[in-house]
């Protein structure tokens, strides 16, 4: 019954490709372009080379670290994907997706007060993401709290731009079908 009994959701949803526009890319930012086109076609190691390529061209940069490290997540290697998060952490503690990768990975494996929280640290950083909302409105649901997860489904749809792209639309899609699950959910209990 309902969207999180058919399977969880894919998890990543940002960084995304970034494109130049006419404007010279710097050899990291090149590499580091290209790294997350060969992530969103599912082609994990060239994502990796090159991503470990732009960080030998600057080392300094937490959003590198946190993208290789979400890379390493999604091909199984979390101890190495938690150094990569650490690193971005030690140089950028602003950086939302690492929380948001380390809440995911907590609700998968059914810690869902651990989910919650690194959600809503996420969430401090990045507080309309709709994926974040998201995922902390599941692990609401989780837990048995039906009304704070529709209430957090409800600021995430709210404040959702027009998705434009195909995986935006997808998640869109997700969101208002969990959504009005709730709903029936929340009406059935009334």
């Amino acid at each position: 019954m309902g969207i999180l009994r058919r399977g969880r959701p894919k998890p990543i949803y940002a960084p995304t490709v970034r494109v130049s526009k006419g404007e010279a890319l710097a050899l990291w930012e090149r590499y580091y372009e290209r790294g997350l086109y060969f992530y969103s076609k599912g082609n994990y190691e060239d994502a990796l080379a090159d991503l470990d390529e732009a960080i030998a061209n600057v080392r300094k940069n937490g959003e590198l670290y946190a993208a290789r490290g979400m890379i390493l997540q999604q091909m199984g290697q979390h101890d190495l994907a938690e150094e990569d998060f650490e690193m971005a952490l030690q140089i950028d503690p602003r950086q939302w997706v690492v929380y948001y990768l380390r809440a995911y990975r907590a609700y998968q494996q059914k810690q869902y007060d651990e989910a919650i929280a690194l959600s809503s640290e996420a969430a401090r950083f990045a507080p309309l993401r709709p994926e974040v909302l998201f995922l902390r409105a599941m692990a609401y649901y989780s837990r048995g709290e039906i009304q704070r997860a529709f209430d957090e489904m409800e600021i995430a749809l709210n404040n959702f731009d027009d998705p434009t792209d195909k995986e935006q639309r997808k998640l869109h899609r997700s969101m208002k079908k969990f959504y009005n699950q709730l709903k029936r959910e929340l009406k059935g209990k009334k």
